[in-house]
């Protein structure tokens, strides 16, 4: 990612994780896609006490259709212990689509639960990467749908 952080600290044994950086670009007027700007707009998006923070969400579900309108969907349970919901992101013109091992704690054996994300504009329309404990994520769409709780509802 270019501006948040996540670093493994080998002697802690935890993860540093900072969207300060991120935070000032957006503020900066950082120009996305108007779903993928308001879903990293959203208020609590990276307040880490908050019940809309995507930190500690648990993959669930990858589903795309690579073929027509490059429709990729992801799904995330939430943490019983933080989020009264899950999320969807449903992308749009999905021109890339990636997994990839982590590299940010090689040993990590715990579920593959979101650590931070980061959108930037891309030529195509928007580049999201979700690092997680286990893999890393990356999508490059024209835009995506961000919704919490159950399909059809929207993100406020």
């Amino acid at each position: 990612m270019k501006y948040v952080k996540v670093e493994w600290d080998d002697e802690d044994r935890g993860f540093v994780l900072g969207a300060g950086d991120y935070l000032a670009v957006l503020a900066q007027g950082l120009e996305l896609p108007a779903g993928a700007s308001a879903f990293a707009r959203q208020p609590g998006h990276y307040d880490f006490t908050g019940r809309r923070c995507v930190k500690d969400l648990a993959l669930e579900r990858i589903s795309w259709s690579p073929t027509g309108a490059g429709i990729l969907q992801i799904s995330f349970l939430p943490h019983p212990a933080k989020h009264d919901e899950g999320l969807t992101l449903s992308y749009r013109g999905v021109s890339e689509f990636s997994v990839g091992r982590s590299e940010a704690d090689p040993a990590a054996r715990e579920p593959d639960t979101v650590l931070l994300d980061e959108l930037l504009p891309a030529e195509e329309g928007c580049a999201h990467e979700i690092e997680l404990t286990n893999s890393c994520i990356t999508v490059v769409a024209a835009d995506l749908e961000a919704v919490w709780g159950a399909p059809g509802a929207s993100v406020p």
